[in-house]
């Protein structure tokens, strides 16, 4: 059986007015939509073309859409480590990471131990990521913006023990047309 969670996400983070208007065409109506409301001023939202706000234009009715201002968030939970705005503002991807973990129940020691290994030179850094990725958990605990959560369950307890195999589209196809090939004795040429 081939089983896929298919190709149009669940959520979108829009970080700004460019984002959200790159990317709405992917989303499916009553997907859940994270906007930072920090960025959604005039001048970012004329500069791609947005007359109105299309949070407040009826434009977004169709999906679930949640406003927060993941940079002032990110800004506030990083005070005590002494970064200046332009450093603390770029751990606002851990704070909405930190969010969609809590969303999707996803475990959060493995991102944590990446994000020490991936900023090991500079600790500072790496445990201003942590925070801000534990404040975007935080968030999503605390505040009653989000009423659903999801809970995807690990693969051992979905599926019967056995050997799996990740695959893409084009590795597929690739194995189907060998198998073809093999099946009618032909040559092939990709």
């Amino acid at each position: 059986d081939i089983l896929t969670p298919g190709d149009a996400p669940d959520v979108l983070v829009a970080m700004n007015p460019a984002a959200l208007k790159a990317n709405i065409g992917d989303v499916p109506r009553g997907a859940e939509i994270i906007v930072n409301t920090d960025e959604f001023t005039k001048r970012p939202m004329a500069k791609v073309g947005y007359a109105d706000s299309p949070l407040e234009d009826g434009s977004l009715e169709a999906y679930s859409v949640h406003r927060v201002p993941l940079t002032t968030l990110t800004i506030e939970a990083l005070k005590e480590f002494g970064l200046s705005r332009k450093e603390a503002e770029r751990s606002k991807n851990m704070f909405a990471l930190g969010l969609l973990s809590w969303m999707y129940h996803r475990p959060t020691e493995g991102t944590e131990a990446f994000l020490r290994a991936k900023f090991a030179k500079k600790p500072q850094i790496a445990e201003a990521n942590v925070a801000a990725f534990r404040a975007g958990w935080n968030f999503g605990e605390t505040t009653e913006d989000f009423a659903v959560s999801y809970e995807v369950a690990p693969a051992s307890q979905a599926f019967p023990a056995g050997t799996y195999r990740n695959i893409s589209g084009n590795l597929a196809l690739s194995y189907g047309l060998v198998a073809a090939s093999r099946q009618a004795d032909l040559p092939l040429y990709l």
